[in-house]
């Protein structure tokens, strides 16, 4: 189960998530599951985020990092 407070930061604020992950590039984020429809997540690093089963109805993507990440 992703961390709730993680999942806010993503939700509201790409540029601090961003942030985050710069802190620690290794980082594989949980985000299984999650429901991101119509989330804002433009220029998101999202590189090796495990994102299986995510909903991503109508968000938007684009220039996401999405370099290894799991989508199964």
């Amino acid at each position: 189960m992703p961390d709730q407070e993680i999942l806010a930061l993503l939700k509201s604020d790409v540029d601090a998530w961003n942030d985050w992950r710069a802190e620690d590039p290794t980082l594989r984020p949980l985000l299984n599951g999650v429901d991101l429809t119509g989330a804002d997540l433009q220029m998101a690093n999202l590189s090796n985020a495990l994102l299986r089963n995510a909903i991503l109805v109508l968000a938007n993507l684009k220039g996401a990092d999405l370099r290894g990440a799991d989508l199964r």
